[in-house]
């Protein structure tokens, strides 16, 4: 019977998966687990490159960001990895985590790109 569960280890949080390899919880209070936050992340990573691609080419902000997405696509996409091997190799947490990061840099770059625009200052 045990066999048809997982275990994962993430920090100090032993979380338990189905055999479909469903993390059940983040281990995060008011974050829930996403059984497709691979897929979500890289679709958000996608709304950020358009959006960071209106900002002007020689803009530094543009260019930093632009080479953290790609490499975390990489990442993403590279079937080898699992979801904990991406965590790992990222260093800025879950997953999950890094979906609420995405959104919050999405917002940031509407307002950067139609109020603020620093570049034109």
């Amino acid at each position: 019977m045990l066999s048809k569960f997982k275990i994962f280890r993430l920090g100090s949080c032993a979380l338990s998966t189905t055999a479909a390899n469903f993390k059940i919880s983040t281990g995060i209070s008011g974050l829930k687990a996403d059984p497709y936050a691979r897929s979500n992340l890289l679709k958000l990573y996608s709304e950020l490159k358009e959006k960071l691609y209106q900002l002007p080419e020689d803009y530094a902000y543009r260019k930093g960001m632009l080479a953290i997405v790609e490499n975390r696509n990489n990442l993403l996409r590279n079937e080898a990895f699992s979801d904990l091997d991406v965590e790992n190799e990222i260093g800025e947490g879950q997953l999950e985590e890094l979906i609420d990061q995405a959104k919050d840099e999405i917002k940031l770059l509407e307002k950067v790109s139609n109020e603020w625009q620093p570049w034109e200052k």
